[in-house]
């Protein structure tokens, strides 16, 4: 959707996207240390103690926890964050739970994001075991991340449990540029399907457009098309200031020819899947003009 104020209308599209790739792999180290269940100013409660033993591990038990991370092993070194979340005795054996935590970072580099995990804990035998978990997402700087996470314990002593989690996050940024030839010009890309409130406006409220806009990896309509965007836009706000759009970003040429990401929402817009090779649960879409306010290139 656009103005017809402007015979072309270009603006780039910046994809942050969940991926495996090699180039885009990110290691990163933390050490989690828990003051231990029972012991003065515990980090971790019992909140249900289903089967009466009193252990994190009684199958149905739950517990919460709050455990200070650092990037050493040193209990003086400062903290950087917490993994906040809860676990739940899932195993009748006792041998291992299901986990859902945040690792939300206050302070150093990653200060302000968090990562999200949940899976399978095991804790029989307790030290050096390794634990991988999933990467389910994130906020901040690891926004639309994905991965694993490889936790062990390493050190036990009465009072205190140190482990060492290694987060293996894949995530990437692609940068596009989409060239519409606007509404009611010759050869136009985008067609006013339905024109509900008779303002022959892409942004009236009600009014449909179709669109299939050339997608190119610069600014020059000279380059090279790789792709276009296909879909529709709905006029979903009364004052005309935005709409609701519905696309796909389908690849015919360079890297990602032959895949597409399917991309939903207003203004800043959240990719819902992919095919092919951008195979994506999450990412972040957001549309940048050079020449129009953002509010007028739904």
């Amino acid at each position: 959707m656009a103005s017809s104020t402007f015979f072309f209308f270009s603006y780039f599209l910046l994809v942050s996207v969940a991926a495996a790739s090699p180039e885009n792999y990110l290691h990163l180290r933390f050490f989690q240390h828990e003051r231990i269940l029972g012991v003065a100013n515990a980090t971790v409660v019992l909140s249900v103690n289903a089967d009466n033993s009193g252990l994190a591990t009684g199958f149905g038990n739950v517990v919460a926890y709050e455990n200070a991370l650092r990037e050493t092993t040193d209990l003086r070194a400062p903290v950087i964050g917490h993994s906040q979340g809860l676990g739940i005795g899932s195993d009748r054996s006792g041998a291992s739970g299901f986990t859902a935590f945040s690792m939300v970072f206050t302070g150093g580099r990653y200060n302000g994001s968090s990562l999200d995990i949940q899976g399978i804990f095991i804790s029989q035998p307790l030290l050096e075991t390794v634990s991988e978990r999933a990467i389910v997402g994130g906020t901040g700087r690891f926004r639309g991340a994905r991965g694993y996470l490889l936790s062990k314990e390493i050190v036990l002593t009465p009072e205190t449990l140190t482990g060492q989690l290694d987060a293996f996050i894949n995530y990437y940024h692609l940068r596009f540029f989409q060239h519409e030839r606007i509404l009611g010009t010759p050869n136009a890309t985008v067609v006013l399907s339905v024109n509900a409130d008779n303002s022959g406006l892409a942004t009236g409220f009600g009014n449909i457009v179709a669109y299939d806009n050339a997608l190119r990896e610069t600014t020059d309509l000279r380059a090279p098309i790789i792709g276009h965007s296909q879909g529709l836009g709905i006029g979903s706000d009364r004052s005309g200031a935005s709409g609701f759009t519905v696309f796909s970003m389908v690849f015919t040429g360079g890297k990602y020819n032959g895949s597409s990401l399917d991309i939903q929402g207003i203004f800043h817009i959240a990719a819902v899947a992919g095919d092919g090779g951008i195979n994506s649960d999450s990412a972040i879409v957001e549309q940048i003009s050079p020449s129009l306010p953002v509010v007028d290139s739904l």
